[in-house]
C-alpha cells in the first residue's frame, strides 16, 4: 500500500513538472532595469539553465524572449515566432551542446544589456515653416506639432532636421523651367519639358540611376520657410542639434541621414550618423513630415545604419494615402516598429521591449553582412 501510495505520489510530481515546462504559459525572468549588472546578469543564466548542466541550450535560451521582449505596462510578452528564430539562427547557438557561461556573457554585454539600457533620440524631420504655412503646406501638418512637443519630454536627445536648398535645386519645379538652369533631362515620363508641372517625374542625366519629383520651390537657403515652425519649443530640451541635407543643387535628399541612394556611401551622408554615433545612441524615433518621403526615408536609412527604429505614427503626416501605406509596408517589412506616442515613454525606458527593436540590433551585431558603421571623427 506505502509503495502504491509513493508511486502515485511521484507520478503526480513528474505530472506537474511536465505541464509546468510544456505548458503554453512561457517562463519569465522580472529584470531590475534599475540594476542591470553582472548580478543579474549571472541570476538569468542560471534562471535559463534549466537542467542545471552550467549550459544553455537553443531551447532553453528561447525562454529568455518572453522576459526580454515584455510590456511592463500590459503585463504581457510580445511572441513573434518568425523574428525569435532569425535571432536564434543569428546569435548560432548549437541546439546539442548548447552554450557555456563566459559564451552567455558576451550575448549579455552585447545584445542583452542595449535591449535593457537603450540610449534614445528623436529625430524631428523638416518641421519647417514652408511645409507647415508656406510655400508646400502639408494639409494639417500643424495639428502634429503639439505631438511632437509632448514626446520631447521624454528625450535628451532630439535632432531637428531641415531640408535645405540652394535656390536652383534640381527638385524645385520652376528649376526645370528656368532657362538659365541648364540641366539635361533624359526621361520626361510621357511628358515635356514645358508641361512638367508640381507632382510630375523626370530622370536627369546626372544621377540618371534616380527617379526626381517636381515640387515648388521650398526650404532655400536661410529664407523664412526654411525655418524651423515657431510652436515647436525647444526650452527643456538637453542635448539638440541640427541636421541640414539636400544642398547639393543635383540630386535631392529626402533622407536625413544621406542623399537619395547614398547612405553606402560616407561621401553622400549627412552629419546626422556621426553625430548620433558620438552620443551613443542605439536607438531613434521618428516625427514630422512627410510620411512617405522624407520621415519613412529617414527611417530607413536609420535601419540600414543598424539602429533601433520606431516610427510614431500619429506623429507624423502624409501626402498621399496610398504611397504611404506602401512606405508602411517598407517599414514592416524592415523591422521597424510603427507606434503611438502613448507607446513612447515606456520604451525608451525599457519598459516595453519589442521583438522588431531586438532584432535588429541581433542583426547588426551577428549579421553576415555588417552594417556600413564608418569611423566617425
Amino acid at each position: 500500500m506505502f509503495t502504491q501510495t509513493r508511486s502515485l505520489f511521484l507520478a503526480a510530481i513528474i505530472a506537474i513538472f511536465i505541464y509546468e515546462y510544456s505548458s503554453s504559459e512561457p517562463l519569465r525572468f522580472n529584470f531590475d532595469l534599475k540594476h542591470i549588472d553582472d548580478n543579474q546578469r549571472d541570476e538569468l543564466f542560471r534562471f535559463l539553465d534549466i537542467n542545471k548542466d552550467k549550459k544553455i541550450c537553443e531551447t532553453e535560451f528561447k525562454n529568455l524572449f518572453s522576459s526580454l521582449f515584455y510590456s511592463t505596462r500590459h503585463k504581457t510578452s510580445y511572441k513573434d515566432d518568425k523574428i525569435e528564430s532569425m535571432i536564434l539562427e543569428l546569435i548560432g547557438i548549437p541546439k546539442e551542446k548548447g552554450i557555456d557561461k563566459t559564451q552567455f556573457d558576451m550575448i549579455w554585454g552585447e545584445w542583452i544589456v542595449t535591449v535593457l539600457r537603450p540610449r534614445s533620440a528623436l529625430i524631428v524631420v523638416d518641421v519647417q515653416n514652408d511645409f507647415m504655412i508656406g510655400s508646400m503646406p502639408v494639409e494639417n501638418g500643424t495639428k502634429i506639432v503639439p505631438v511632437i512637443n509632448d514626446l520631447m519630454k521624454n528625450f535628451e536627445t532630439v535632432v531637428f532636421t531641415y531640408d535645405w536648398h540652394p535656390r536652383n535645386h534640381c527638385s524645385f519645379n520652376e528649376s526645370v523651367h528656368d532657362p538659365s538652369i541648364h540641366r539635361p533631362i533624359i526621361d520626361y515620363y510621357n511628358k515635356t519639358r514645358d508641361t512638367l508641372t508640381v507632382g510630375d517625374r523626370v530622370r536627369y542625366a546626372v544621377h540618371s540611376d534616380i527617379i526626381q519629383y517636381l515640387w515648388d520651390r521650398h526650404c532655400v537657403q536661410e529664407s523664412e520657410g526654411s525655418q524651423l515652425y515657431h510652436e515647436l519649443n525647444q526650452d527643456h530640451i538637453k542635448d539638440k542639434f541640427n541636421v541640414t541635407k539636400g544642398m547639393d543643387p543635383d540630386i535631392d535628399s529626402y533622407s536625413a541621414f544621406a542623399d537619395v541612394g547614398g547612405v553606402h556611401d560616407p561621401e553622400r551622408r549627412t552629419t546626422l550618423h556621426c553625430d548620433l554615433q558620438s552620443r551613443g545612441i542605439t536607438d531613434v524615433y521618428l516625427t514630422g513630415v512627410v510620411y512617405e518621403f522624407c520621415v519613412g526615408s529617414t527611417a530607413l536609412d536609420a535601419l540600414t545604419l543598424g539602429y533601433r527604429t520606431a516610427f510614431i505614427e500619429d506623429a507624423v503626416h502624409e501626402l498621399n494615402t496610398t504611397r504611404q501605406k506602401e512606405m508602411r509596408q517598407n517599414l514592416t517589412d524592415n523591422y521597424s516598429s510603427i507606434i503611438t506616442a502613448d507607446d513612447v515613454n515606456d520604451m525608451v525606458t525599457a519598459y516595453d521591449r519589442r521583438p522588431q527593436m531586438g532584432y535588429v540590433l541581433a542583426k547588426k551585431i551577428w549579421g553576415t553582412h555588417k552594417h556600413p558603421d564608418p569611423q566617425c571623427q
